[in-house]
């Protein structure tokens, strides 16, 4: 899950579900307002850009090598 988290009176929402990421794969975009992550998906490893402002995941790229991650 991925959640935003209000400072001042500690609110949580839950953006989105990234289902089979590899959380050590997240990076933020140093706008704030994207992230990538890899994920295991459909027996793959896929690159996924999630944009914040509209909290939609779209595939980058499949990756076809199981030695490159």
């Amino acid at each position: 899950h991925l959640f935003s988290l209000t400072i001042n009176n500690h609110a949580m929402t839950t953006l989105a579900r990234l289902s089979s990421m590899y959380a050590q794969s997240f990076r933020l975009a140093p706008t704030g307002n994207q992230l990538a992550f890899a994920a295991h998906r459909n027996g793959r490893d896929e690159l996924w850009r999630f944009t914040l402002p509209d909290r939609k995941a779209r595939r980058v790229a499949t990756l076809s090598d199981p030695l490159v991650y």
